[in-house]
Protein backbone atom coordinates (compact mmCIF):
# COMPACT_ATOMS: atom_id res chain seq x y z
CA UNK A 1 0.00 0.00 0.00
CA UNK A 2 0.57 3.65 -0.12
CA UNK A 3 1.15 5.73 3.17
CA UNK A 4 1.06 9.29 2.32
CA UNK A 5 3.47 8.78 -0.54
CA UNK A 6 5.72 6.34 0.78
CA UNK A 7 5.59 3.68 -1.21
CA UNK A 8 5.55 0.24 0.63
CA UNK A 9 5.82 -3.53 -0.07
CA UNK A 10 2.54 -4.99 1.61
CA UNK A 11 1.37 -8.05 0.05
CA UNK A 12 -1.62 -10.52 1.22
CA UNK A 13 -0.42 -11.82 4.38
CA UNK A 14 0.35 -15.92 2.77
CA UNK A 15 -0.68 -18.74 4.55
CA UNK A 16 3.20 -19.45 5.71
CA UNK A 17 3.56 -16.09 7.09
CA UNK A 18 0.32 -16.88 9.36
CA UNK A 19 1.68 -19.71 10.89
CA UNK A 20 5.07 -18.14 11.49
CA UNK A 21 2.75 -16.05 13.48
CA UNK A 22 1.07 -17.80 15.42
CA UNK A 23 4.78 -18.41 17.35
CA UNK A 24 4.67 -14.81 17.60
CA UNK A 25 2.67 -14.62 20.83
CA UNK A 26 2.88 -10.81 21.16
CA UNK A 27 3.82 -8.19 18.33
CA UNK A 28 4.71 -4.71 19.94
CA UNK A 29 5.24 -1.29 17.64
CA UNK A 30 7.86 0.05 19.97
CA UNK A 31 8.56 4.21 18.98
CA UNK A 32 11.59 5.99 20.10
CA UNK A 33 11.69 9.80 20.17
CA UNK A 34 9.09 11.71 17.93
CA UNK A 35 9.04 15.21 19.31
CA UNK A 36 5.15 16.26 17.56
CA UNK A 37 5.96 19.52 16.99
CA UNK A 38 9.38 20.15 15.55
CA UNK A 39 9.78 20.02 11.80
CA UNK A 40 13.22 19.09 10.00
CA UNK A 41 15.65 21.49 10.45
CA UNK A 42 16.35 24.05 7.35
CA UNK A 43 13.91 21.60 4.90
CA UNK A 44 11.55 24.60 3.66
CA UNK A 45 14.81 26.35 2.98
CA UNK A 46 16.45 23.81 0.81
CA UNK A 47 13.50 22.62 -1.13
CA UNK A 48 12.19 25.91 -2.36
CA UNK A 49 8.95 27.14 -3.42
CA UNK A 50 8.94 25.23 -6.80
CA UNK A 51 9.12 21.73 -4.58
CA UNK A 52 5.92 19.64 -4.84
CA UNK A 53 6.63 18.17 -1.61
CA UNK A 54 5.28 20.37 2.02
CA UNK A 55 7.15 21.03 4.86
CA UNK A 56 4.07 19.13 6.67
CA UNK A 57 4.42 15.62 4.96
CA UNK A 58 8.15 15.26 5.86
CA UNK A 59 7.79 16.06 9.92
CA UNK A 60 8.04 14.25 12.89
CA UNK A 61 3.67 14.46 13.12
CA UNK A 62 3.64 12.47 9.27
CA UNK A 63 6.45 9.82 10.41
CA UNK A 64 3.63 9.25 13.40
CA UNK A 65 0.55 9.30 11.19
CA UNK A 66 2.36 6.53 9.21
CA UNK A 67 3.30 4.28 12.00
CA UNK A 68 0.06 4.49 13.06
CA UNK A 69 -0.93 3.17 9.53
CA UNK A 70 1.46 0.52 9.79
CA UNK A 71 -0.01 -0.52 13.24
CA UNK A 72 -3.23 -1.14 11.84
CA UNK A 73 -2.31 -2.40 8.62
CA UNK A 74 0.15 -5.49 10.48
CA UNK A 75 -1.73 -7.39 13.12
CA UNK A 76 -0.03 -5.42 16.19
CA UNK A 77 -1.03 -5.55 19.88
CA UNK A 78 -0.09 -2.87 21.27
CA UNK A 79 2.21 0.42 20.55
CA UNK A 80 5.09 1.68 22.81
CA UNK A 81 6.46 5.04 22.94
CA UNK A 82 9.78 5.56 24.84
CA UNK A 83 9.95 9.35 25.35
CA UNK A 84 10.03 12.63 23.99
CA UNK A 85 6.78 12.21 22.30
CA UNK A 86 6.19 16.11 22.19
CA UNK A 87 9.12 18.62 21.79
CA UNK A 88 8.20 20.50 24.48
CA UNK A 89 5.94 21.83 27.27
CA UNK A 90 4.88 24.90 24.55
CA UNK A 91 3.98 22.73 21.51
CA UNK A 92 1.34 20.34 23.67
CA UNK A 93 -1.35 21.69 22.33
CA UNK A 94 -0.16 21.30 18.79
CA UNK A 95 1.29 17.66 19.49
CA UNK A 96 -2.19 16.96 21.13
CA UNK A 97 -3.76 16.70 18.30
CA UNK A 98 -1.94 14.21 16.61
CA UNK A 99 -1.39 11.77 19.62
CA UNK A 100 -4.96 12.31 20.17
CA UNK A 101 -5.86 10.96 16.29
CA UNK A 102 -3.54 8.26 16.32
CA UNK A 103 -4.23 7.03 19.79
CA UNK A 104 -8.03 7.00 19.12
CA UNK A 105 -7.47 4.96 15.31
CA UNK A 106 -5.68 2.46 17.45
CA UNK A 107 -7.32 1.75 20.32
CA UNK A 108 -10.49 1.54 17.75
CA UNK A 109 -8.67 -1.27 16.36
CA UNK A 110 -7.73 -3.17 19.85
CA UNK A 111 -4.49 -1.85 20.06
CA UNK A 112 -3.39 -0.82 22.80
CA UNK A 113 -0.94 2.39 23.48
CA UNK A 114 1.84 2.55 26.23
CA UNK A 115 4.49 4.60 26.75
CA UNK A 116 6.78 6.80 29.63
CA UNK A 117 7.89 10.57 29.06
CA UNK A 118 10.93 11.85 28.54
CA UNK A 119 13.25 14.76 29.32
CA UNK A 120 11.72 16.78 26.78
CA UNK A 121 8.53 15.75 27.55
CA UNK A 122 8.38 15.28 31.33
CA UNK A 123 5.71 17.93 32.19
CA UNK A 124 3.85 18.07 28.47
CA UNK A 125 3.19 14.06 28.09
CA UNK A 126 1.59 13.57 31.73
CA UNK A 127 -0.52 16.35 31.38
CA UNK A 128 -1.77 14.88 27.64
CA UNK A 129 -2.15 11.28 29.15
CA UNK A 130 -4.42 12.49 31.67
CA UNK A 131 -6.80 13.72 28.76
CA UNK A 132 -5.98 11.21 26.27
CA UNK A 133 -8.23 7.86 27.17
CA UNK A 134 -6.55 4.80 25.89
CA UNK A 135 -2.91 5.76 26.61
CA UNK A 136 -1.55 4.84 29.49
CA UNK A 137 1.69 6.15 31.24
CA UNK A 138 4.05 4.19 32.41
CA UNK A 139 6.03 5.18 35.50
CA UNK A 140 4.51 8.67 36.44
CA UNK A 141 5.88 10.54 38.77
CA UNK A 142 9.33 8.92 38.27
CA UNK A 143 8.16 5.98 40.04
CA UNK A 144 8.88 2.17 38.58
CA UNK A 145 5.99 0.42 37.08
CA UNK A 146 4.53 -2.61 36.28
CA UNK A 147 1.95 -3.28 33.80
CA UNK A 148 0.68 -6.13 31.90
CA UNK A 149 -1.00 -6.99 28.03
CA UNK A 150 -2.69 -10.34 28.45
CA UNK A 151 -4.53 -12.14 25.55
CA UNK A 152 -5.93 -15.87 24.19
CA UNK A 153 -3.57 -17.21 22.18
CA UNK A 154 -4.05 -18.23 18.69
CA UNK A 155 -5.77 -21.72 18.33
CA UNK A 156 -7.50 -23.86 15.79
CA UNK A 157 -10.66 -21.29 15.34
CA UNK A 158 -7.64 -19.01 13.49
CA UNK A 159 -5.68 -21.58 11.92
CA UNK A 160 -9.33 -23.39 10.37
CA UNK A 161 -10.73 -19.62 9.54
CA UNK A 162 -6.73 -19.36 7.90
CA UNK A 163 -6.94 -22.35 5.73
CA UNK A 164 -10.98 -21.14 4.47
CA UNK A 165 -9.60 -17.80 3.39
CA UNK A 166 -6.49 -19.71 1.52
CA UNK A 167 -9.49 -21.72 0.03
CA UNK A 168 -11.96 -18.90 -1.21
CA UNK A 169 -8.74 -17.04 -2.57
CA UNK A 170 -8.27 -19.95 -4.54
CA UNK A 171 -11.27 -20.57 -5.58
CA UNK A 172 -11.63 -16.59 -7.32
CA UNK A 173 -8.46 -16.89 -8.54
CA UNK A 174 -9.38 -20.02 -10.86
CA UNK A 175 -6.86 -21.94 -8.68
CA UNK A 176 -8.18 -25.72 -7.49
CA UNK A 177 -9.20 -26.82 -3.99
CA UNK A 178 -9.22 -29.73 -2.89
CA UNK A 179 -10.96 -31.50 0.15
CA UNK A 180 -8.40 -30.50 2.82
CA UNK A 181 -9.58 -26.71 2.30
CA UNK A 182 -13.45 -27.94 2.29
CA UNK A 183 -12.73 -29.85 5.71
CA UNK A 184 -10.56 -26.94 7.11
CA UNK A 185 -13.57 -24.14 5.65
CA UNK A 186 -15.86 -26.17 7.76
CA UNK A 187 -13.82 -26.60 11.14
CA UNK A 188 -13.63 -23.28 11.48
CA UNK A 189 -17.29 -22.93 12.70
CA UNK A 190 -16.28 -25.49 15.35
CA UNK A 191 -12.90 -24.83 16.38
CA UNK A 192 -12.03 -23.16 19.54
CA UNK A 193 -9.30 -22.03 21.98
CA UNK A 194 -8.83 -23.92 24.96
CA UNK A 195 -10.62 -22.08 28.20
CA UNK A 196 -8.96 -20.25 30.09
CA UNK A 197 -5.83 -20.12 29.04
CA UNK A 198 -4.14 -16.30 28.80
CA UNK A 199 -0.98 -15.49 28.06
CA UNK A 200 0.89 -12.34 29.43
CA UNK A 201 3.21 -9.73 28.60
CA UNK A 202 4.67 -7.31 31.47
CA UNK A 203 5.79 -4.06 30.63
CA UNK A 204 8.30 -1.73 32.92
CA UNK A 205 8.58 1.92 32.59
CA UNK A 206 9.94 5.09 34.17
CA UNK A 207 8.96 8.51 33.34
CA UNK A 208 10.56 12.00 33.62
CA UNK A 209 8.39 14.31 35.76
CA UNK A 210 10.45 17.48 34.28
CA UNK A 211 13.75 18.52 32.43
CA UNK A 212 16.72 16.54 34.26
CA UNK A 213 16.68 14.04 36.31
CA UNK A 214 20.27 13.11 37.54
CA UNK A 215 19.82 10.19 39.37
CA UNK A 216 20.07 6.92 38.11
CA UNK A 217 16.17 4.90 37.67
CA UNK A 218 17.16 1.75 37.59
CA UNK A 219 18.95 1.93 40.61
CA UNK A 220 15.69 1.73 42.52
CA UNK A 221 14.27 -1.24 39.97
CA UNK A 222 17.55 -3.10 41.21
CA UNK A 223 16.36 -2.65 44.96
CA UNK A 224 12.98 -3.74 44.42
CA UNK A 225 12.78 -5.55 41.12
CA UNK A 226 9.43 -7.36 42.05
CA UNK A 227 6.86 -5.08 41.49
CA UNK A 228 3.09 -5.70 41.84
CA UNK A 229 1.14 -4.53 38.61
CA UNK A 230 -0.98 -1.83 38.54
CA UNK A 231 -3.10 -2.56 35.77
CA UNK A 232 -3.80 -5.40 33.52
CA UNK A 233 -5.23 -4.39 29.95
CA UNK A 234 -6.97 -7.67 28.16
CA UNK A 235 -6.59 -6.86 24.73
CA UNK A 236 -9.61 -8.79 23.47
CA UNK A 237 -11.69 -6.79 26.06
CA UNK A 238 -9.83 -3.68 25.09
CA UNK A 239 -10.93 -4.90 21.40
CA UNK A 240 -14.22 -5.24 21.95
CA UNK A 241 -14.63 -2.66 24.48
CA UNK A 242 -13.33 0.31 21.79
CA UNK A 243 -15.12 -1.42 18.91
CA UNK A 244 -18.29 -0.90 20.23
CA UNK A 245 -17.77 2.66 21.40
CA UNK A 246 -17.83 3.35 17.83
CA UNK A 247 -20.81 1.60 16.76
CA UNK A 248 -23.77 4.31 15.54
CA UNK A 249 -26.55 3.53 18.29
CA UNK A 250 -28.99 0.48 16.68
CA UNK A 251 -33.01 1.05 16.24
CA UNK A 252 -34.62 -0.92 19.00
CA UNK A 253 -35.65 -4.29 17.51
CA UNK A 254 -38.75 -5.88 18.60
CA UNK A 255 -38.05 -8.72 21.98
CA UNK A 256 -38.36 -12.22 20.91
CA UNK A 257 -38.90 -15.15 23.33
CA UNK A 258 -35.65 -15.71 25.25
CA UNK A 259 -34.16 -19.15 24.60
CA UNK A 260 -33.53 -21.26 27.37
CA UNK A 261 -30.43 -21.29 29.18
CA UNK A 262 -27.49 -23.77 28.15
CA UNK A 263 -26.51 -25.97 31.27
CA UNK A 264 -23.29 -23.67 33.03
CA UNK A 265 -20.46 -25.97 31.76
CA UNK A 266 -17.95 -27.08 34.37
CA UNK A 267 -15.41 -23.94 35.59
CA UNK A 268 -11.86 -24.44 34.75
CA UNK A 269 -8.87 -22.33 36.89
CA UNK A 270 -7.93 -19.85 34.55
CA UNK A 271 -3.84 -20.68 33.56
CA UNK A 272 -1.77 -17.77 33.16
CA UNK A 273 1.75 -18.31 30.55
CA UNK A 274 3.95 -15.19 30.97
CA UNK A 275 5.30 -14.49 27.51
CA UNK A 276 8.15 -11.92 28.41
CA UNK A 277 8.87 -8.85 30.36
CA UNK A 278 10.16 -5.66 28.68
CA UNK A 279 11.60 -2.64 30.08
CA UNK A 280 10.68 1.25 28.49
CA UNK A 281 13.09 3.72 29.54
CA UNK A 282 14.60 6.90 28.57
CA UNK A 283 18.17 7.78 29.75
CA UNK A 284 21.69 8.34 28.65
CA UNK A 285 22.91 4.65 28.62
CA UNK A 286 26.54 3.99 29.75
CA UNK A 287 26.72 7.19 31.36
CA UNK A 288 27.98 7.92 34.95
CA UNK A 289 27.06 11.84 35.09
CA UNK A 290 24.47 13.44 33.03
CA UNK A 291 21.65 15.71 33.75
CA UNK A 292 19.27 12.99 31.41
CA UNK A 293 19.01 9.72 33.68
CA UNK A 294 22.82 8.42 33.37
CA UNK A 295 22.22 4.14 33.28
CA UNK A 296 24.73 1.99 33.04
CA UNK A 297 24.62 -1.06 30.80
CA UNK A 298 25.16 -3.77 33.56
CA UNK A 299 22.95 -2.21 35.73
CA UNK A 300 20.31 -2.82 32.81
CA UNK A 301 22.09 -6.58 31.94
CA UNK A 302 21.10 -6.94 36.16
CA UNK A 303 17.51 -5.64 35.71
CA UNK A 304 14.53 -7.99 35.21
CA UNK A 305 13.32 -8.06 31.81
CA UNK A 306 14.35 -9.87 28.56
CA UNK A 307 14.49 -6.88 26.27
CA UNK A 308 15.33 -3.17 26.88
CA UNK A 309 13.82 -0.38 24.46
CA UNK A 310 15.27 2.93 25.09
CA UNK A 311 14.54 6.23 24.28
CA UNK A 312 16.78 9.62 24.45
CA UNK A 313 19.90 9.37 21.64
CA UNK A 314 18.46 9.67 17.73
CA UNK A 315 21.09 7.34 16.54
CA UNK A 316 19.47 3.75 16.18
CA UNK A 317 21.45 0.98 18.33
CA UNK A 318 21.87 -2.83 17.87
CA UNK A 319 18.84 -4.12 18.59
CA UNK A 320 20.32 -7.56 17.28
CA UNK A 321 20.82 -10.94 20.24
CA UNK A 322 18.60 -12.64 22.33
CA UNK A 323 18.46 -10.43 24.59
CA UNK A 324 18.05 -6.95 22.88
CA UNK A 325 19.13 -3.94 24.78
CA UNK A 326 19.76 -0.88 22.93
CA UNK A 327 18.51 2.85 21.85
CA UNK A 328 15.43 3.04 18.90
CA UNK A 329 16.59 5.85 17.66
CA UNK A 330 13.95 8.84 16.60
CA UNK A 331 11.56 8.40 14.52
CA UNK A 332 12.53 10.40 11.71
CA UNK A 333 15.79 12.00 11.43
CA UNK A 334 14.82 15.53 11.49
CA UNK A 335 18.31 16.83 10.48
CA UNK A 336 21.72 16.08 8.66
CA UNK A 337 22.81 14.85 11.91
CA UNK A 338 20.93 12.00 12.30
CA UNK A 339 21.75 10.08 8.83
CA UNK A 340 20.88 6.82 7.70
CA UNK A 341 17.06 4.63 8.78
CA UNK A 342 14.96 5.53 11.13
CA UNK A 343 11.12 4.48 12.05
CA UNK A 344 9.89 2.17 14.59
CA UNK A 345 10.91 -1.18 15.35
CA UNK A 346 8.75 -4.15 15.84
CA UNK A 347 9.02 -6.43 18.65
CA UNK A 348 8.45 -10.12 17.53
CA UNK A 349 8.02 -12.08 21.19
CA UNK A 350 7.46 -15.85 21.03
CA UNK A 351 5.69 -18.25 23.17
CA UNK A 352 9.11 -19.33 24.99
CA UNK A 353 10.19 -15.59 25.81
CA UNK A 354 12.52 -14.67 22.40
CA UNK A 355 12.74 -10.98 21.36
CA UNK A 356 13.34 -10.49 18.24
CA UNK A 357 13.69 -6.31 16.95
CA UNK A 358 12.80 -5.71 13.21
CA UNK A 359 13.33 -2.24 12.26
CA UNK A 360 10.57 -0.60 9.76
CA UNK A 361 12.21 2.28 7.92
CA UNK A 362 8.94 4.39 7.67
CA UNK A 363 10.82 7.75 8.17
CA UNK A 364 9.31 10.25 5.36
CA UNK A 365 12.72 11.81 4.95
CA UNK A 366 16.18 10.18 5.01
CA UNK A 367 19.38 12.00 5.45
CA UNK A 368 22.53 10.91 3.33
CA UNK A 369 26.33 11.37 2.48
CA UNK A 370 27.79 10.35 -0.34
CA UNK A 371 31.22 11.05 -1.89
CA UNK A 372 31.85 12.46 -4.85
CA UNK A 373 35.49 11.81 -6.55
CA UNK A 374 36.33 14.93 -8.81
CA UNK A 375 39.02 13.47 -10.20
CA UNK A 376 37.56 13.04 -13.64
CA UNK A 377 35.69 16.07 -13.95
CA UNK A 378 37.05 18.61 -16.55
CA UNK A 379 39.98 16.11 -18.09
CA UNK A 380 38.23 17.12 -20.94
CA UNK A 381 39.67 20.61 -20.37
CA UNK A 382 43.07 19.94 -20.38
CA UNK A 383 45.37 19.25 -23.20
CA UNK A 384 48.76 17.20 -23.11
CA UNK A 385 50.83 20.66 -24.40
CA UNK A 386 49.79 21.92 -21.67
CA UNK A 387 47.47 24.68 -23.59
CA UNK A 388 43.57 25.08 -23.13
CA UNK A 389 41.79 23.38 -25.61
CA UNK A 390 38.74 25.52 -27.39
CA UNK A 391 36.62 27.67 -25.26
CA UNK A 392 33.36 25.68 -26.93
CA UNK A 393 34.34 21.97 -26.09
CA UNK A 394 34.81 23.19 -22.52
CA UNK A 395 32.00 23.75 -19.82
CA UNK A 396 33.44 23.00 -16.91
CA UNK A 397 29.83 23.59 -15.10
CA UNK A 398 28.24 20.70 -17.25
CA UNK A 399 30.54 18.22 -15.86
CA UNK A 400 30.11 19.33 -12.61
CA UNK A 401 26.22 18.92 -12.80
CA UNK A 402 26.61 15.58 -14.37
CA UNK A 403 29.07 14.63 -11.97
CA UNK A 404 26.10 15.91 -8.99
CA UNK A 405 23.44 13.92 -10.96
CA UNK A 406 25.47 10.74 -10.71
CA UNK A 407 25.92 10.75 -6.91
CA UNK A 408 22.34 11.88 -6.47
CA UNK A 409 21.41 8.31 -8.44
CA UNK A 410 23.51 6.10 -6.63
CA UNK A 411 21.85 7.44 -3.34
CA UNK A 412 18.60 6.21 -5.35
CA UNK A 413 19.99 2.91 -6.30
CA UNK A 414 21.23 2.23 -3.23
CA UNK A 415 17.84 2.76 -1.75
CA UNK A 416 15.82 0.91 -4.40
CA UNK A 417 16.00 -2.61 -2.14
CA UNK A 418 14.13 -0.91 0.44
CA UNK A 419 10.34 -1.90 1.22
CA UNK A 420 9.62 1.46 2.23
CA UNK A 421 10.44 4.98 0.23
CA UNK A 422 10.87 7.81 1.63
CA UNK A 423 8.97 11.18 0.62
CA UNK A 424 12.30 13.51 0.60
CA UNK A 425 16.68 12.18 1.00
CA UNK A 426 18.91 15.24 1.88
CA UNK A 427 21.79 13.99 0.54
CA UNK A 428 25.44 15.56 1.59
CA UNK A 429 27.73 15.20 -1.06
CA UNK A 430 31.70 15.53 0.23
CA UNK A 431 34.00 16.18 -2.63
CA UNK A 432 36.87 14.35 -2.56
CA UNK A 433 40.12 13.33 -5.02
CA UNK A 434 41.97 15.70 -6.46
CA UNK A 435 41.28 16.94 -10.06
CA UNK A 436 42.01 19.95 -12.74
CA UNK A 437 37.77 20.83 -11.67
CA UNK A 438 39.19 22.12 -7.73
CA UNK A 439 39.01 26.04 -8.78
CA UNK A 440 35.67 25.87 -10.38
CA UNK A 441 34.26 23.41 -7.76
CA UNK A 442 35.39 26.35 -4.99
CA UNK A 443 34.42 28.93 -6.92
CA UNK A 444 30.66 27.86 -6.99
CA UNK A 445 31.01 26.73 -3.42
CA UNK A 446 32.34 30.24 -2.77
CA UNK A 447 29.83 32.33 -4.52
CA UNK A 448 27.13 30.89 -1.91
CA UNK A 449 24.18 28.62 -2.60
CA UNK A 450 21.72 31.35 -4.36
CA UNK A 451 24.21 32.18 -7.15
CA UNK A 452 23.51 30.81 -10.39
CA UNK A 453 27.21 29.77 -10.59
CA UNK A 454 26.11 27.11 -7.64
CA UNK A 455 23.32 25.36 -9.76
CA UNK A 456 25.55 23.01 -10.43
CA UNK A 457 25.94 21.80 -7.36
CA UNK A 458 22.57 22.18 -5.24
CA UNK A 459 20.65 19.97 -7.43
CA UNK A 460 16.99 18.73 -7.03
CA UNK A 461 15.65 15.23 -8.68
CA UNK A 462 12.81 13.64 -8.67
CA UNK A 463 13.09 9.67 -8.79
CA UNK A 464 9.77 7.06 -8.67
CA UNK A 465 8.10 9.15 -5.71
CA UNK A 466 11.41 10.59 -3.76
CA UNK A 467 12.55 14.00 -4.10
CA UNK A 468 16.26 13.94 -3.70
CA UNK A 469 18.40 17.13 -2.99
CA UNK A 470 21.56 18.16 -1.89
CA UNK A 471 21.67 19.85 1.66
CA UNK A 472 25.48 20.67 1.85
CA UNK A 473 28.49 20.38 0.14
CA UNK A 474 31.79 19.48 2.03
CA UNK A 475 35.15 20.10 0.15
CA UNK A 476 37.50 17.67 1.41
CA UNK A 477 39.20 17.47 -2.19
CA UNK A 478 42.33 18.70 -3.27
CA UNK A 479 43.49 20.54 -6.27
CA UNK A 480 45.86 18.84 -8.98
CA UNK A 481 49.42 20.54 -7.81
CA UNK A 482 52.85 19.46 -8.95
CA UNK A 483 54.18 20.70 -5.32
CA UNK A 484 57.89 19.28 -5.65
CA UNK A 485 58.41 21.47 -8.78
CA UNK A 486 56.36 24.28 -7.26
CA UNK A 487 59.32 23.72 -3.79
CA UNK A 488 61.51 24.55 -6.02
CA UNK A 489 61.32 28.68 -6.55
CA UNK A 490 62.04 31.09 -4.18
CA UNK A 491 58.40 32.78 -3.69
CA UNK A 492 55.66 32.33 -1.43
CA UNK A 493 53.87 29.51 -2.67
CA UNK A 494 57.64 27.97 -2.87
CA UNK A 495 57.79 28.38 0.61
CA UNK A 496 54.04 26.93 1.16
CA UNK A 497 54.41 23.97 -0.94
CA UNK A 498 57.83 23.02 0.49
CA UNK A 499 55.47 22.86 4.28
CA UNK A 500 53.03 20.61 2.44
CA UNK A 501 55.73 18.45 1.30
CA UNK A 502 56.69 18.15 4.86
CA UNK A 503 53.21 17.53 5.78
CA UNK A 504 53.00 14.57 3.57
CA UNK A 505 56.21 13.02 4.64
CA UNK A 506 55.17 13.11 8.21
CA UNK A 507 57.91 12.95 11.06
CA UNK A 508 59.62 15.07 13.40
CA UNK A 509 58.67 18.54 10.67
CA UNK A 510 55.40 17.54 10.33
CA UNK A 511 54.63 17.59 14.20
CA UNK A 512 56.52 20.79 14.67
CA UNK A 513 53.96 22.64 11.53
CA UNK A 514 50.82 20.88 13.71
CA UNK A 515 51.92 21.80 16.96
CA UNK A 516 52.25 25.33 15.52
CA UNK A 517 48.92 25.36 14.05
CA UNK A 518 47.29 24.46 17.06
CA UNK A 519 49.17 26.91 18.66
CA UNK A 520 47.56 29.97 16.46
CA UNK A 521 44.17 28.76 16.72
CA UNK A 522 43.94 28.22 20.23
CA UNK A 523 44.77 32.14 20.36
CA UNK A 524 42.67 32.96 17.80
CA UNK A 525 39.91 31.22 19.43
CA UNK A 526 40.62 33.00 22.54
CA UNK A 527 40.87 36.31 21.06
CA UNK A 528 37.30 35.41 19.34
CA UNK A 529 35.55 34.58 22.93
CA UNK A 530 36.86 37.98 24.32
CA UNK A 531 35.15 39.56 21.54
CA UNK A 532 32.00 37.64 22.56
CA UNK A 533 32.30 35.74 18.99
CA UNK A 534 31.61 32.26 18.12
CA UNK A 535 35.07 31.02 19.70
CA UNK A 536 33.31 27.67 20.84
CA UNK A 537 32.30 26.93 16.86
CA UNK A 538 36.43 26.17 16.29
CA UNK A 539 38.07 22.61 15.99
CA UNK A 540 40.77 23.65 17.62
CA UNK A 541 42.66 20.10 16.67
CA UNK A 542 43.08 20.63 13.20
CA UNK A 543 45.04 17.72 12.29
CA UNK A 544 47.44 17.09 9.31
CA UNK A 545 44.87 15.70 7.22
CA UNK A 546 42.93 19.21 7.75
CA UNK A 547 45.54 21.19 7.57
CA UNK A 548 46.71 19.63 4.40
CA UNK A 549 43.73 20.44 2.47
CA UNK A 550 43.70 24.24 3.68
CA UNK A 551 46.82 24.48 2.54
CA UNK A 552 46.36 22.87 -0.59
CA UNK A 553 43.26 25.50 -1.15
CA UNK A 554 45.33 28.19 -0.01
CA UNK A 555 48.33 27.56 -2.60
CA UNK A 556 45.90 27.08 -5.19
CA UNK A 557 44.42 30.51 -4.63
CA UNK A 558 48.15 32.08 -4.16
CA UNK A 559 48.62 30.78 -7.83
CA UNK A 560 45.59 31.54 -9.49
CA UNK A 561 46.35 35.29 -8.22
CA UNK A 562 50.35 35.18 -9.64
CA UNK A 563 48.68 34.11 -13.08
CA UNK A 564 46.29 36.83 -12.66
CA UNK A 565 48.86 39.16 -11.58
CA UNK A 566 50.91 37.55 -14.91
CA UNK A 567 47.77 38.21 -17.21
CA UNK A 568 47.62 42.11 -16.21
CA UNK A 569 51.37 42.89 -16.61
CA UNK A 570 51.11 41.57 -19.92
Amino acid sequence: MNNAGVVTDVTDVTKEQRRARDHEVFRLLCVGDIHLGRRPGRVAELLGDDSELQISELGSDAAWRLTVNWALDNDVDAVVLAGDVVESLDDRFKAYGYLEKGVRDLNAAGIAVVGVAGNHDGVALPRLASRLEGFHLLGKGSKWEALELAKAPRGAADEAAAEATDGAAAETTGEATDEATAEAAAEAATATVAPGRRLRLRLLGWSFQGRRARINPVSSLLESPDLPVSKVIDLATFSTATSSAEQPEQPEQPKLPEPPEPPEPPERPETTEAAATIGVLHCDLDSRKSDYAPVSREDLRAAPGDAWILGHIHKPGDLSGTRPLGYLGSLVGLDAGEPGRHGPWLARVSGHGAVDMEQIPLAPIRWEEVDLDISAIGVSATRDDGEDPPAETVDIEDEIAAAVTSALNSVHESLAAECYRPRAVACRIRLCGQGPAYSALRACLEAGRDSAAADALYQQLRRDETTYFVEKVIDAARPSLDLESIAAGSDPPALLARRLLALQQGGAAAERLIEQSASYTDKAVSFLRELGGPGDEFDVSPGRERLLRAGLALLDELLSQKDSDRERAS
